[in-house]
């Protein structure tokens, strides 16, 4: 997924390098616009010598700050709203394409098989361990009366099942028998 987000994103910027994109013209009249907010307000030459200090006389780097930028992106509860909101439409429009793209399917099916694979493969002695812990706990008694609580009713049920089917077999076997004896002889 975060792999189709960073190709998504390499996608639409590229857009950004044609002059004559609606995509660069949109983003240029929004920088205008809050470029000129920021105008009105005051303040805004102190930001900006902040902002001048921070790139070029501290060699900014953006990775230190980007927790900073999007905490406060995300304290504005109208931008919080816009990024949930095309968040939630870009995972309602992925599952309906999953829905009836069945290469896809097979693609996530297989990554989540892969996955569990994986997990189960380097955790497989663990579980192990603890199964085998957990179980020693038990005396044979309390072990037998657990197995028994747990699958009394199906273990009952395969008896009687191994009854009726023995018995069928046990007459059918009777029967071939009692016919080959009288053909034969």
């Amino acid at each position: 997924m975060t792999q189709k987000l960073i190709k998504y994103f390499d996608d639409y910027t590229i857009l950004f390098l044609d002059y004559d994109s609606k995509e660069r013209e949109h983003l240029k009249t929004l920088l205008a616009e809050k470029i000129e907010i920021l105008g009105s307000r005051n303040g805004y030459k102190q930001k900006v010598a902040q902002l001048e200090h921070y790139f070029f006389v501290k060699n900014f780097d953006f990775s230190d700050n980007l927790v900073s930028l999007i905490d406060n992106f995300c304290q504005n509860s109208e931008n919080r709203e816009q990024l949930w909101k095309q968040i939630e439409d870009y995972i309602d429009n992925l599952i309906a394409k999953l829905a009836v793209d069945n290469e896809m399917q097979a693609k996530l099916n297989k990554f989540f098989i892969n996955t569990i694979t994986k997990i189960i493969q380097n955790n497989s002695q663990w579980g192990l361990d603890y199964i085998k812990d957990e179980l020693m706990k038990y005396s044979q008694q309390e072990f037998v009366d657990l197995v028994e609580k747990r699958v009394g009713d199906d273990l009952q049920m395969i008896r009687i099942n191994g009854s009726v089917v023995g018995a069928i077999a046990g007459m059918g076997l009777y029967v071939i028998s009692f016919v080959v004896e009288r053909m034969c002889g």
